[in-house]
C-alpha cells in the first residue's frame, strides 16, 4: 500500500516538473515574430524544380533565422502567389536576406516584398 502511494505521488513529481520545464522553453517556430511576404510575379509555377522554398527553409534553419512560415498558391496547376517566412531579423537583414535569396535564383529577380508583423496592415484596404 505504501509502495502504491509513494509511486502515485513519484509519477505526480515527476510529471509536475517535465511540465514546468517544458514550458520555460517555447517552440523554435514560436521564437520568431517578424515576417516577410514575398510577392511572386505570374508564372512561378509551386511544383517546379525553380520554386526554392524548400532551400530557403533550410538556409533560415541552418542560420537559426527562421523558417518557411507558408506558401499562398493559386490555380491548376498552382501558381505561387506569396511566399511568408517568420524571422528574427531586421529590417536591413530582411533586404539583404531577400536580394541573396534573389542571387541564389530562389527567389525571382521581379519579386517584391514587405516585412513587418502581424496584424498584417494594409490587407482589406
Amino acid at each position: 500500500m505504501i509502495l502504491g502511494v509513494t509511486m502515485v505521488v513519484a509519477l505526480g513529481l515527476g510529471f509536475g516538473v517535465w511540465k514546468w520545464v517544458t514550458r520555460e522553453k517555447p517552440s523554435y517556430e514560436s521564437a520568431f515574430v517578424e515576417y516577410v511576404w514575398i510577392d511572386y510575379p505570374a508564372g512561378n509555377m509551386l511544383e517546379t524544380v525553380d520554386f526554392g522554398g524548400d532551400r530557403m527553409d533550410s538556409i533560415l534553419r541552418e542560420r537559426k533565422a527562421g523558417y518557411l512560415a507558408g506558401v499562398t498558391s493559386r490555380g491548376d496547376p498552382p501558381e505561387v502567389v506569396e511566399v511568408e517566412l517568420a524571422v528574427d531579423l531586421d529590417a536591413l537583414e530582411t533586404k539583404v536576406l531577400v536580394e541573396e535569396f534573389k542571387g541564389m535564383g530562389l527567389v525571382p529577380k521581379e519579386a517584391t516584398f514587405e516585412s513587418g508583423t502581424y496584424p498584417r496592415s494594409g490587407l482589406l484596404d
